[in-house]
């Protein structure tokens, strides 16, 4: 009976740091992309910035500036505002889109799903072009259609109108990202047992129950991650407002619309070239963000257990 002897890192000729050698491209890789990075932002966000180039500590003087800044917070009212109202309207559609699909014969799910998913594969920055044209006030296909039901030319000023601009927004990312979320959920709905709804139908359970007391609690991972991605995506908005109006010029929108956090980074770093500043700002975004998704995960209760 043969006996294979078990191989060990103390073996003569092998060296205990050899699987560490393995791992150096990557550890060196994350240093250099991610970790320097970092570190840099931190210490230009306290110094004295000519142009690009770090000059003398200056304590949090570029973060009193960027806080007293009323730009900052129209910019930070402004993301909130678009972010819960693509949660608002993403979220409950993607589920009620992935329950159809549930229920659809698997040829046509196969097909529906990835119709619905394709807008996410198209830029965001393509996506805008698009609907600048679907919008246009003269000649533009949306209000041609209106026409057609009121039986005279609309003339709606989508683009430059201060009470449509957020809605154009919502329109164009519940257009990208619906289909993105709705696959999760679908596969998060295709992993329950079906022995839990049909014994619910047997207790003469109704849809709507077997809806609220089966199909959601068991989601409920699903709804954590689509929401929390969903909020951190809409407060990093940038490419919408930027494609939308601000591609000639530092102008923000009508009523200030296209002020994002992302967007007033950016005319901070290279516009007018305050990288002290921008970068002060945005560490204060990652901040927000970071107190964002825990408050998030509190109220969603990531680690209460699945009744």
């Amino acid at each position: 009976m043969k006996v294979f002897k078990q191989t060990t890192f103390s073996e003569p000729g092998r060296h205990p740091l050899t699987p560490y050698l393995f791992l150096l491209p990557y550890i060196l890789l994350f240093l250099i992309f991610s970790i320097y990075p970092y570190v840099v932002g931190i210490q230009m966000s306290v110094s004295k910035m000519i142009g690009f180039k770090i000059g003398s500590y200056i304590g949090f003087k570029h973060y009193e500036r960027v806080l007293s800044d009323e730009r900052f917070w129209a910019a930070a009212i402004n993301s909130f505002k678009f972010m819960l109202g693509s949660l608002a309207t993403q979220v409950p559609a993607a589920f009620v889109l992935a329950i159809l699909l549930n229920e659809a014969p698997s040829r046509l799910r196969g097909f529906l799903r990835a119709a619905f998913f394709m807008p996410v594969l198209i830029s965001g920055s393509v996506a805008s072009i698009i609907f600048i044209m679907l919008f246009r006030r003269e000649f533009g296909i949306v209000n041609w259609i209106i026409g057609l039901f009121t039986g005279s030319p609309a003339n709606f000023n989508w683009l430059m109108s201060e009470a449509l601009a957020f809605p154009v927004m919502w329109i164009i990312s519940f257009w990208m990202w619906t289909g993105f979320h709705m696959v999760y959920f679908l596969a998060s709905l295709q992993v329950i047992d079906p022995g839990l709804y049909e014994a619910a139908r047997i207790d003469g359970a109704s849809w709507w129950q077997q809806t609220t007391r089966i199909t959601m609690p068991l989601m409920r991972p699903a709804f954590i991650f689509v929401m929390v991605t969903s909020a951190i995506g809409g407060l990093q908005l940038f490419d919408l407002p930027f494609m939308i109006w601000q591609q000639g010029g530092e102008s923000y929108g009508p009523g200030r619309a296209g002020l994002m956090f992302m967007t007033y980074l950016y005319n901070y770093a290279f516009r007018t070239n305050l990288v002290g500043q921008a970068s002060a700002a945005g560490w204060l975004i990652f901040l927000a963000l970071l107190l964002w998704t825990a408050f998030q995960l509190k109220v969603l209760g990531v680690n209460k257990p699945v009744d």
